[in-house]
């Protein structure tokens, strides 16, 4: 089966569903010059085979997450706490570490928080100058007044 989709006047998007699991899947580039919208889809798709690895909070064992995976990042009592969509893990690491060997999608918002722009549903503007991130998961994240003005351009970058 082949999907067509017309992104743009000049881009189109050829979706060619294969039955047979015996062959890999792949992505094929048919471009002019590189950009910066296939420079992003490509660092999209290495980070779904990115991992980092973390420990559990309920037990010793440690797991290897995607990144993609992730939606945000909180340090806690000299631990960087790790939230996906059902499980916590830890890191015992500077949070400004981690956070600099995360991939560009994800961002500091606050001195102790950074989030992954892809899980980002609603920004809305607060009273104090903050702004509140809904996330995918419905939790809410408070972006400091320092933050803002790189959140806003990431965002900006990434439509």
């Amino acid at each position: 089966m082949v999907a067509i989709l017309e992104i743009t006047d000049d881009v189109e998007v050829k979706i060619n569903q294969i039955k047979d699991t015996a062959h890999s899947q792949s992505v094929i580039f048919n471009i002019f010059k590189m950009n910066a919208t296939f420079e992003k889809v490509i660092d999209i798709l290495k980070q779904t085979n990115s991992y980092l690895l973390v420990n559990s909070l309920n037990s010793d064992k440690q797991f290897k997450i995607r990144y993609s995976h992730i939606f945000y990042l909180d340090y806690v009592d000299r631990n960087v706490c790790i939230y996906t969509e059902k499980e916590t893990y830890w890191l015992k690491s500077s949070f400004a570490s981690v956070v600099r060997s995360m991939p560009d999608n994800f961002i500091q918002v606050s001195k102790s928080t950074a989030v992954n722009i892809f899980q980002i549903k609603q920004v809305e503007s607060n009273l104090n100058g903050n702004l509140i991130l809904s996330l995918t998961t419905k939790e809410k994240i408070i972006v400091s007044r320092r933050y803002v003005k790189k959140l806003k351009n990431k965002l900006e970058k990434m439509v």
